[in-house]
């Protein structure tokens, strides 16, 4: 080899030998916030959380976050010894010796022994009625529970202790002076205590007894070297031996899983099996870690806390992982070599073949330390062939391990595939070819032009061909490409896989096409939803590396392996609860088992470890706000109505519970369907929830568990405001009734109202109509009709008769302005006066002019426009010439003034006679036997209050009698009424 230099060699024929391999954890690290590095002891309660005992304080972990617990009189952070007792309460102890317990999420001082325990730690035990206190420097003691009283049952020196059910074993020296070391293993069950056995040893170092797989075990330093012995009540000490890799280590702990006894060592967990009287290693655990204490919690993870590296948690001992023999490299390709073995190679060039076990076999250096970039085993061939990134790639004879360049031939590849004995598909970022069995360039065929993707071979004439712009069918036998279609869609590859006839397409979304093959073309069965979990960042997934073992579907869901049933549609995923907390590049599937890689380490998965079930712990709701505010927790909450903003919180113990247990929930009970709470969120929060009541149910499950867990339902009964209460309601309707009714009363009314002023409209008009009559025949009264005819016959009698002509005109013509006004309520002031004239005019005439009478009127009236009841004056005017002046011989005088009462806009018409007056007017009536009252007066006076009533205008008469040295010397009437 002139360009090349070809380094192979044998690693390891066995799986011995082993180098690099180990367990797949999580390390609780500052990320999960973990409070402390030194943990003392562990243990997980009844409820599934798990407490720590740290260096800074007690600690309990319910699957999102670490709680401290504290005490006001507690002297010193670091607790130690966790137990439970029969209640499920959880006990722990100190330094200081101070005996601490929990009861109601509160950590409670039970009782403070420091004056028994001389600042030393003491193991203990806790029974139905006392606490039992084994003290180094001397005595057991029994504190009772209710009365806190103490009471000294034994002398001895306690060293250490353990529990076996109910079974206390303790392993004790003498308090005296004796130089001999005698050591007891006492055994203390109901209330009665037997010595088992009995040791002497003056160099006894760090004695422990430890109970492991129902056995008890003695463990003590002796010369620097670890001693191991077993006990029980019909044997005595039997020792056992130990191999030497753990002679020399600090055995801080032994305890039991299934057949196995695990060491918790200053050098990891050594996982060993009892054989006889000898104990032999099977597997080492957290290699170099100082482990304290190891437990497996209920979904049968193991815990494993640290005295300086914090903690640590196996998921499944039995998927082991394993980094590359060099550092600084990254897996870019991998793929299998038979039922045995795979190849891997990196982005230095460097090829390895590794045995199913993690093994390494041989290791291949490539001098030009390009990437590879794909790697496909030819088993036509048996040859491995190597693409690399850049112009060159190889063939490699699995037989001889001989290296061939081939230059460009398989470079930077996406997909290579053996269609035939004959051909050799190839695709790269820019083309489809295939090669035939020359693998030169020039003889291949070119299928198209563009980027390969994943390409499938359906038969040895047919290979279907995944484009990034679509998915095409090539047909050797006809060289023909047809693009495939889903719905007149071109479809966009994702990967392709076969099962039988099947051909399975991965698209985005998680979706998978199922398909048959027809003649040129594929028909599409169905579509496959797969319900797969989706980063909370995530807007779409794909699934990539679709393989099948006729069983199931097998694919990677943005880095996580994933697993599809074929008969029951169900998925499984291999995901960070299961321990897988590295991306995954690529996987191989073998018969039970997959091989998968990420960019720098290898993992050997078993396929049980797919269909490994794991339980769900109880769901509790750990807090209810109410407007921000947290309140007690219970069944039931009434509410006002804007205490309407709920948050509920809410929590799965174990192991990242909150990243793998899915909730759904139930609000309003009319809605039975479940809504589904995104995975990773424990809090839902209600806004502004309408007045009413709300049963709130909860149920959760792990991602890898059929069965959920059910949390107590909680009822929200939220009072609507007092607007929309039922007795609001009714008050509105009675206060809405209340108003109709008053509303059609007051209509009622001034219906009513309405039709008796109608009504007293037209009776007033008609008493008006029959009042104008009574006034016109009051001024046309048969006295002064008969007077003027008189007074007309004289004039003709007397052949006087231009006077009568006169006389009557006249008389014709006061007679028509009567008719006329009569027939209207308001005349003009100046209509009044001017009948007024015409009337004095004939008086006068009567009188033989011995009437004198003048009209004055002020100078501001208007009098065209003042309006006043008509023939209102007439009949004043009237009386003082028939009751004042007729009955004078002489000097008649009538005045009339009309004038305006200044500042309030008054019109006053005034009347004044010289006449006798009233009294002596009445008087002569009254010796004329006849009682007269004047009837126009009496009809004016009524017509005044009517006028008053119909036009709100009031109208005041004044009737005054005038004197003069005693003597009456006439009559004045006032008239007063509103100008208009």
């Amino acid at each position: 080899m002139k360009i090349y230099n070809l380094l192979y060699f044998i690693i390891a024929l066995s799986s011995n030998l082993i180098f690099g391999q180990q367990e797949v954890y999580h390390h609780f690290s500052r990320n999960d916030q973990l409070p402390d590095a030194t943990f003392y002891d562990i243990i997980e309660d009844d409820h599934f959380n798990v407490w720590l005992a740290a260096d800074s304080g007690l600690y309990k972990y319910n699957g999102k976050q670490f709680i401290l617990y504290t005490h006001p009189d507690q002297h010193g952070d670091a607790v130690f010894n966790l137990t439970l007792d029969h209640k499920g309460r959880l006990w722990f102890n100190n330094i200081y010796g101070q005996f601490f317990y929990v009861e109601n999420e509160q950590m409670k001082l039970f009782h403070d022994a420091h004056d028994i325990v001389n600042g030393q730690l003491v193991p203990f035990s806790v029974d139905e009625d006392n606490v039992i206190i084994y003290n180094r420097s001397g005595g057991i003691y029994h504190i009772s529970k209710s009365s806190k009283e103490k009471t000294l049952q034994r002398k001895d020196r306690v060293l250490t202790t353990t529990s076996r059910g109910e079974e206390i074993w303790h392993l004790d020296i003498p308090i005296d002076d004796s130089t001999d070391q005698i050591h007891k293993i006492i055994i203390e069950s109901n209330n009665e205590s037997t010595v088992v056995d009995e040791f002497n040893r003056e160099d006894v170092v760090a004695p422990s007894l430890f109970e492991a797989n129902n056995s008890i075990f003695l463990t003590y330093k002796l010369k620097g070297g670890n001693k191991l012995y077993t006990i029980d009540k019909d044997q005595p000490l039997k020792e056992i031996s130990i191999p030497e890799t753990i002679q020399k280590l600090n055995i801080y702990n032994i305890t039991g899983h299934h057949n196995e006894l695990w060491l918790c060592t200053s050098d990891g967990i050594w996982v060993c099996k009892k054989k006889g009287q000898t104990l032999e290693i099977f597997d080492q655990l957290l290699e170099s870690q100082s482990i304290s204490e190891v437990i497996t919690d209920f979904n049968k993870n193991q815990w494993a806390t640290t005295l300086d590296n914090g903690i640590f948690v196996i998921p499944n001992k039995e998927v082991t992982r394993k980094s590359l023999p060099e550092g600084k490299q990254k897996i870019t390709a991998v793929t299998k070599v038979g039922d045995d073995h795979f190849a891997l190679g990196t982005d230095v060039g460097t090829l390895y073949l590794y045995n199913t076990d993690l093994s390494l076999k041989y290791k291949l250096d490539l001098n030009d330390k390009n990437n590879i970039s794909f790697l496909y085993h030819d088993t036509t061939e048996h040859i491995l062939l190597i693409s690399i990134s850049s112009n060159l790639s190889y063939k490699l004879d699995l037989d001889t391990f001989k290296l061939t360049p081939l230059k460009s031939v398989f470079n930077s590849a996406k997909s290579i595939e053996r269609l035939n004995d004959q051909f050799l598909f190839y695709g790269n970022f820019k083309e489809a070819l295939l090669y035939d069995s020359s693998l030169i360039k020039e003889n291949a065929i070119l299928i198209r032009k563009n980027r390969v993707k994943d390409a499938l071979v359906i038969d040895e004439n047919k290979l279907l061909i995944s484009f990034v712009d679509g998915l095409y069918l090539y047909n050797l036998a006809s060289s023909t490409l047809r693009e495939i279609k889903y719905g007149n869609e071109s479809v966009f590859a994702t990967s392709l896989s076969k099962i039988d006839d099947e051909i399975w397409v991965g698209i985005k979304d998680n979706k998978v096409l199922k398909s048959v093959i027809i003649d040129d073309g594929l028909r599409f069965r169905e579509s496959v939803n797969l319900n797969l979990s989706k980063n909370k960042n995530q807007t779409s997934t794909s699934l990539t590396k679709l393989r099948s073992d006729q069983q199931h579907l097998w694919m990677l869901n943005e880095g996580v392996i994933t697993r599809y049933d074929l008969t029951d549609d169900s998925v499984q995923e291999f995901n960070g609860q299961m321990g897988m907390n590295e991306l995954i590049n690529e996987y191989l599937l073998y018969d039970d088992l997959i091989i998968s890689t990420s960019i720098q380490a290898l993992y050997r998965i078993p396929k049980y470890a797919f269909t490994q079930a794991l339980k769900t712990a109880p769901i509790e709701i750990t807090d209810v706000k109410i407007n921000s505010l947290s309140l007690e927790l219970k069944e039931n909450y009434n509410l006002k109505h804007d205490r309407n903003n709920i948050s509920i919180a809410f929590n799965s113990n174990g192991f990242q519970s909150r990243e793998y247990v899915a909730y759904e929930y139930q609000l309003v009970e009319s809605n039975k369907q479940w809504i589904s709470i995104p995975v990773g969120n424990t809090q839902v929060d209600f806004a502004s929830l309408s007045p009413g009541t709300y049963n709130f149910k909860l149920r959760g499950k792990n991602c890898k568990s059929d069965v959920y867990k059910y949390a107590g339902p909680v009822t929200f009964s939220i009072e609507p405001p007092f607007w929309q209460t039922p007795w609001f309601y009714f008050l509105i309707a009675v206060g809405i009734a209340g108003a109709t009714f008053f509303i059609l009363k007051q209509l009622q009314k001034r219906k009513n109202k309405q039709r008796k002023i109608e009504i007293d409209r037209l009776l007033l008009e008609k008493k008006m109509a029959s009042l104008k009559l009574e006034n016109i025949r009051s001024q046309m009264n048969p006295h002064f009709v008969f007077n003027s005819l008189n007074s007309i016959q004289d004039f003709i009698v007397s052949n006087e008769r231009e006077l009568a002509s006169d006389y009557l005109v006249k008389f014709s013509r006061l007679i028509r302005k009567y008719l006329d006004y009569s027939q209207q309520d308001e005349i003009t002031l100046g209509q009044e006066i001017a009948a007024l004239k015409l009337y004095l005019e004939l008086e006068k005439m009567r009188f033989d002019d011995e009437l004198d009478y003048s009209i004055k009127i002020d100078d501001t009236l208007n009098i065209e426009h003042i309006m006043i009841p008509s023939l209102l004056v007439q009949p004043y005017v009237e009386n003082a010439l028939k009751h004042g002046l007729m009955h004078k011989p002489s000097n008649r005088k009538l005045m009339i003034d009309c004038g305006v009462i200044k500042n309030e806009k008054i019109l006053s018409i005034k009347i004044e006679d010289n006449g006798i007056g009233r009294q002596q007017s009445a008087l002569l009536n009254k010796n004329r036997g006849r009682s007269h009252t004047s009837f126009s007066t009496a009809v004016n006076n009524e017509r005044a209050l009517l006028y008053k009533e119909q036009f709100n205008k009031p109208v005041d008469i004044v009737i005054e009698d005038l004197v003069n040295d005693g003597q009456a010397s006439g009559t004045r009437v006032t008239i007063t009424l509103p100008l208009n």
